[in-house]
């Protein structure tokens, strides 16, 4: 069965515009990041801990700087052992 998906107004989990979104994104960031990266990002703003992994997992500077843009920087994160 296919998913059918989540359609709403709100703020964008990227770019935090208020615009019409499809599971969580807007359409451009939708063609920017892909199909998939409004849950992946809308996690990245609620789970800390999944945020410093995504950092982590990025390897360039310009990576980790675009990141840090739209989600800020997860290094000021205190996560709790």
């Amino acid at each position: 069965m296919k998913k059918i998906p989540k359609i709403e107004f709100g703020s964008c989990s990227g770019c935090q515009k208020t615009l019409r979104l499809l599971d969580s994104a807007c359409s451009d960031c939708r063609s920017i990041h892909g199909r998939y990266c409004g849950p992946i990002m809308a996690r990245i703003r609620m789970n800390k801990k999944f945020a410093i992994m995504c950092y982590c997992a990025l390897r360039g500077d310009y990576e980790r700087e675009k990141f840090i843009e739209m989600f800020g920087d997860p290094r000021r994160y205190s996560i709790a052992r």
